[in-house]
C-alpha cells in the first residue's frame, strides 16, 4: 500500500514540473501535493495540542516541523530547476 501511495504522490509532484503538461494539471497537481502535506501537518498539530503528554507533543512537534521542512525542499528543487 505504501508503494502505490509513493507513486501516487511522486507521480503527482512530477507532473507538477514537467513542462510537456498543461498549466492547469500543473497547477493542479501542486495543489494536491501541497493538500496531502497540509493534512499531515495539521493532523500532527492537532493531536500534539490534544494529547496531554508533553514528551508526545514535542515528538510530535518535531514530526509536524519535518513536514514542513520536507515540503519546503521539494518546492525548493522544484523551484531551482526552471
Amino acid at each position: 500500500m505504501d508503494m502505490l501511495y509513493e507513486m501516487i504522490f511522486l507521480g503527482l509532484f512530477d507532473a507538477s514540473r514537467s513542462n510537456k503538461m498543461p498549466m492547469p494539471i500543473r497547477i493542479v497537481a501542486a495543489v494536491l501535493v501541497l493538500a496531502v502535506f497540509a493534512i499531515a501537518f495539521a493532523g500532527l498539530v492537532v493531536v500534539a495540542v490534544v494529547d496531554g503528554s508533553i514528551i508526545k507533543r514535542i515528538i510530535y512537534g518535531i514530526l509536524a516541523a519535518m513536514i514542513v521542512w520536507y515540503c519546503l525542499v521539494l518546492f525548493k528543487r522544484n523551484h531551482n530547476k526552471k
